[in-house]
């Protein structure tokens, strides 16, 4: 099969949910013999055009600067690639994408497919919902949902009774990454005998990473040799640092930047209990990867965030902005290490339907049914 999938943004360029889940998808599906053109609609100037990554070509726009041009730029140049290509599947990898895929699907006669990602619908406008939303839910030949809380919000606003929920995929590394150490990567802070909490995310206002700040300083008075980790980077960097001295919390939280996916995978080895407090989390990928890493997990109970945590079996759940909440269930799990090994086994065994390996057999599937319903027998 040809497969043309259209995204926003993919890495270098952007490291982010949709964007590293584009990448890991497109890889997968190429490995498997397929034909994968990913076009992305966002570039910086860094990246080349038009390249290929390990089989997949990567398509890149670069739109003229011209105002109230962008979207129709964008279809043009979106139009053309898929004429050059002739893909057997178009799939936007967004609504604003899936608008675009729907409208070339019926141009050249594809079937196409909308996938909701979260912020795409979450953040609509009542405009945007009468305009491309409804257009993209309504022509695309099937449409997915990362979770069952988007599939029923884009069920209220499209009526459409045949959304599929389709998760993100867990990328798994190497098991040699498994025994390394943070040291390995020259971290000189002496984690070993310490009590390690992570946090891996954009340290944006979105995370509600003030309150996991607020809450370290409660934990710290209640247990010895408490640290929180935050891996990553964003624009409250500054706000929340600033709140930590205030705190006192300068020994405590140690702010690490950005890092790659295998030093990552190797900082959740060696935590004890990884914290999402995000206040809007319409999936949530580096959960999986903290399950993967048999982390227990205490998170907020938003959006996408309770269909992957499950209550008591593999985490435990606050309500957003709630710092004395989220001080007590860290405590409780740090002081409770046979909870914490329980949990951190229903994790992994909770991960492994993630896993990118099933996940594209599901992709695979749905391409040939939507083939098949036009009279096409695909590879």
């Amino acid at each position: 099969m040809k497969i043309l999938i259209i995204v926003n943004e993919l890495p270098p360029d952007f490291v982010a949910g949709t964007a590293m889940s584009t990448f890991y998808l497109s890889q997968h599906l190429n490995r498997h013999g397929h034909e994968v053109h990913v076009a992305v609609t966002m570039k910086k100037k860094e990246t080349m055009s038009v390249e290929r990554i390990n089989g997949v070509y990567v398509h890149r726009f670069e739109p003229v600067n011209m105002k109230l041009t962008r979207m129709l730029q964008r279809f043009l140049w979106l139009h053309r690639v898929a004429l050059n290509i002739n893909p057997d599947i178009i799939q936007g990898q967004a609504i604003s994408c899936g608008m675009h895929a729907a409208l070339i699907g019926k141009l050249i006669k594809k079937p196409s497919i909308t996938y909701i990602q979260g912020y795409d619908l979450y953040h609509s406008s009542v405009i945007q919902k009468l305009t491309e939303i409804r257009f993209a839910l309504k022509y695309a030949d099937a449409v997915l949902a990362v979770s069952p809380d988007l599939q029923q919000k884009a069920h209220d606003v499209s009526s459409r009774s045949d959304i599929v929920i389709m998760p993100h995929g867990l990328e798994v590394e190497a098991e040699d990454v498994i025994g390394l150490k943070p040291e390995s990567f020259g971290m000189e802070a002496p984690f070993s005998h310490k009590k390690n909490i992570l946090f891996v995310g954009r340290l944006n206002n979105q995370k509600g990473l003030i309150y996991l700040i607020d809450a370290v300083k409660s934990v710290s008075g209640e247990l010895r040799d408490v640290r929180l980790l935050l891996i990553g980077e964003g624009d409250q960097r500054a706000a929340l640092q600033e709140r930590a001295d205030k705190l006192a919390l300068a020994d405590i939280v140690y702010f690490l930047g950005p890092k790659s996916h295998t030093e990552i995978m190797t900082y959740m080895s060696s935590a004890d209990i990884f914290v999402l407090p995000s206040l809007e989390e319409p999936f949530g990928i580096v959960l999986l990867e903290a399950m993967h890493r048999r982390l227990p997990v205490v998170a907020t109970n938003v959006q996408g965030i309770p269909y992957i945590i499950k209550e008591g079996r593999n985490g435990l759940l606050v309500s957003p902005r709630d710092s004395i909440q989220l001080a007590d269930r860290i405590v409780y799990l740090l002081q409770n290490s046979s909870i914490r090994a329980a949990m951190g086994d229903n994790n992994f065994k909770d991960s492994q339907q993630y896993r990118w390996e099933n996940l594209v057999e599901r992709y695979l599937s749905l391409y040939r049914n939507l083939l098949l319903k036009r009279g096409i027998t695909a590879a």
